[in-house]
């Protein structure tokens, strides 16, 4: 007999099926979800050992080459010191033997056939034969499990069986064990009962029937969140439409790049909001520069705070600080006015992590955002639900956390799976709900989002990984591509989910190329063509050019398109980019003049000169003709890949193909699927690959999408007979 752990019953059946012999093996014990007993010969019991090391190998292999996401296959195998199978049809000539036996002792021959066939040949399911003792059909469910032995092998296994059910397993089985019981005081613990966690449902005042969880008692709004995101949530009228719905909605840090930007989102965002609204705000630890900005050394969201901003939660990602650091940030954000305060694990030892944090703060509730390697995006390889069974019960012992998750949440009905707790049950195990879900891909297509409308119909008509498809698991591997989304890198050669259009192949490529400067050389055409292709092209062999086509070219690059009449502002993206016009033309002037000594007069004294780009031009041309005619030097062009690098907003083009190709086209790549200059070809757009799925609408408000999410979850809980209680309001309602 072989045991084998580590391994769920359908990844073990798929096993037996490739291995020779098959027939003569069966399971014939299974002690929990992931532990089984194999009966049959030693010989080919030896093949399925190694037939599990090939398939832990191939899941290990894909794993690293990022081509399948989840948790690895890691099979524990050993054989069992046992003289024959049990379990097994191939012992049943015994069962014919024993019945004879009792029949010549004169025994109960039928008695003793069933008996023989239990122990020699029926297979044990133990989760079932548990889980059948515990359905007494009568209103009170079993809370209590006596197990008398022999030993303690049984308290282990039926604990496992009945996690989550609130029922206590009394271990009875051994002398100690009945010695202990004996002691003053002696209480075996209960497993967590993850039925007090289930959601309610409220009817408020207006009829409106709601969700009523520990996020919603906590924050008084909704169970479904909308998920902070570049780009789609760095404008402030999604997050303000979505807020005023009543609903958590983040505005998201990874945009707000400068002080200028974030001061004017917040101060939109405070337009758009009616009294009393506030929003969250989504900051990315480990990016230093954006943290110190927002929370850091320079704390801008916190001054804002303190002007009013309204701004009462923040959700930290893209990393977990440590614990004394976080224990600290938690208490100054909460003194400098914000209430509410997130982490976004991805990993389970982040969820440890942060759960150590909530521990060391039990007076300060803390929520946890688990997001997985489905989401849009920079993504892990990550699966919710194995972190989920891997540290639900764990987070449900922390009374001051607050379970919130997301990644792959595409559809209401998949969201009322994890709002229920639903989810769970495929693996055997008790339901296990979440307080809150976080919507992401399915908001980019709303009547708020700036996304554009070709943008917006590409994500609808963009097939993805229906989350009921099982293809791949929902994984896109890296370089391929599955209804049309790929798996790209960024410009961190992070992991990023992309649809795959000419700005994904464009990736691929420069993935491909870049650091080979051989091979970049011998395809430099090939890529200097794909870029064309995107919303970020290549700016062009600027020694090639003359001084006028040099200052032309950026114009034509940084400046929409007016139609004819002056540019203003409001035409270049950013003030770093007519700074950088300005130190060009400056430049050119410098180059062009005749003078040999002093200061050089200029025809851009500020940037009111040179806002109106054409005129900025044609004054130049006027003023020296030369520069028509004349080449720019390399000197000049060398002078403008510095220029480039000037000020955080990146150039909207690649300004020389080199080593560092992948950050010249990759950084800065995502707010052009918002400017209608460029086409849904043009340009990056990184929904999840299963939630892009579930996208069928186009301008839908933001507040009815979210609210079709928790309706699901109401009208699941109502069909399950989940009653419904009143309430006097909900407080973002």
């Amino acid at each position: 007999m072989l045991s084998v752990r580590g391994v769920t019953r359908s990844v073990l059946d798929a096993v037996l099926a490739r291995v020779p012999g098959s027939e003569r093996i069966s399971v014939g014990v299974s002690n929990g979800l992931q532990a089984h007993i194999l009966s049959g010969r030693p010989a080919d019991l030896e093949r399925v050992v190694t037939a599990l090391e090939a398939a832990a190998a191939r899941s290990a292999k894909a794993r690293k080459d990022r081509r399948r996401g989840g948790a690895v296959l890691a099979p524990v195998t050993e054989f069992l010191t046992t003289s024959v199978p049990f379990h097994t049809p191939l012992l049943a000539s015994a069962v014919d033997d024993v019945a004879a036996w009792a029949a010549a002792c004169d025994l109960d021959e039928k008695l003793a056939r069933d008996l023989a066939t239990a122990v020699l040949i029926d297979p044990v399911d133990w989760p079932g034969l548990v889980t059948g003792a515990l359905k007494t059909g009568s209103a009170a469910p079993v809370r209590t499990v006596l197990d008398l032995g022999p030993g303690n092998v049984l308290v282990r296994l039926t604990e496992g069986v009945v996690a989550g059910t609130g029922t206590t397993v009394v271990p009875a089985g051994t002398a100690k064990a009945i010695d202990d019981l004996d002691r003053a005081g002696a209480a075996p613990q209960p497993s967590v009962d993850r039925s007090r966690f289930a959601p309610r449902i409220t009817r408020l005042p207006d009829g409106r029937l709601t969700l009523d969880t520990a996020f919603t008692r906590l924050t008084g709004r909704s169970a479904v969140l909308l998920a902070g995101m570049t780009p789609t949530t760095v404008d402030p009228a999604i997050v303000a439409a979505a807020a005023n719905a009543g609903y958590w909605a983040e505005l998201a840090g990874g945009g707000q790049t400068t002080p200028a930007v974030l001061a004017e989102n917040l101060e939109g965002l405070e337009e758009a909001l009616e009294p009393g609204r506030t929003a969250a705000f989504n900051a990315m630890f480990m990016d230093r520069y954006l943290w110190n900005l927002h929370l850091g050394t320079q704390r801008l969201l916190s001054k804002a705070r303190a002007g009013g901003a309204p701004i009462d939660g923040i959700t930290i990602s893209a990393g977990i600080p440590e614990l004394d650091e976080a224990t600290a940030l938690l208490e100054r954000l909460h003194a400098e006015g914000f209430p509410y305060i997130a982490f976004k694990p991805g990993t389970v030892d982040q969820i440890r992590q942060v759960l150590a944090i909530a521990r060391a703060v039990p007076d300060s509730p803390v929520i946890i955002q688990i997001e997985d390697g489905h989401a849009g995006g920079h993504h892990s390889w990550e699966d919710l639900d194995t972190m989920l069974l891997a540290t639900y019960d764990a987070i449900r012992a922390v009374n001051n956390a607050v379970l919130v998750v997301g990644g792959g949440i595409g559809t209401p009905a998949r969201a009322a799976d994890y709002l229920t707790g639903r989810w769970a049950e495929a693996y055997g195990t008790a339901a296990a709900p979440v307080d809150g879900v976080m919507i992401g891909t399915a908001a980019m297509t709303c009547l708020e989002a700036k996304t554009n409308d070709d943008v917006k119909q590409l994500l609808v008509d963009t097939p993805g990984i229906p989350e009921d498809s099982g293809i791949e698991g929902g994984w896109v591997a890296s370089g391929e591509s599955i209804g049309g989304m790929t798996s790209g890198l960024s410009h961190l050669r992070a992991d990023l989910y992309e649809i795959d259009n000419s700005s994904a192949r464009a990736s691929r490529l420069i993935q491909e190329l870049a650091g080979d400067e051989t091979a970049m050389a011998a395809r430099r055409q090939e890529m200097i063509d794909a870029l064309a292709k995107t919303a970020k092209p290549y700016f062009g062999d600027v020694e090639e050019m003359t001084y006028l086509q040099w200052a032309t070219r950026y114009a034509e690059l940084c400046v929409a398109p007016h139609d004819g009449r002056s540019a203003t502002r409001a035409d270049w993206a950013d003030e770093g980019w007519y700074d950088r016009f300005i130190d060009l033309l400056h430049r050119i002037e410098a180059r062009l003049s005749q003078a040999d000594h002093g200061e050089i007069p200029t025809l851009f004294a500020d940037y009111d000169a040179v806002i109106d780009s054409d005129a900025a031009l044609a004054a130049l041309a006027e003023r020296y003709p030369s520069a028509a005619s004349t080449l720019v030097e390399p000197v000049d062009a060398a002078w403008f890949v510095d220029l480039c690098r000037k000020h955080p907003k990146p150039v909207p083009f690649v300004p020389v193909v080199d080593a560092d190709i992948l950050r010249w086209w990759g950084t800065d790549s995502l707010w052009q699927s918002q400017d209608p200059r460029y086409t849904a070809d043009q340009v990056r757009i990184i929904p999840g690959p299963v939630a892009v799925a579930g996208i069928t609408t186009i301008n839908e408000p933001v507040g009815e999408l979210l609210g079709r999410f928790e309706t699901a979850a109401v009208d699941a809980l109502r069909d399950a007979g989940t009653g419904e209680q009143e309430a006097a309001g909900r407080l973002g309602a």
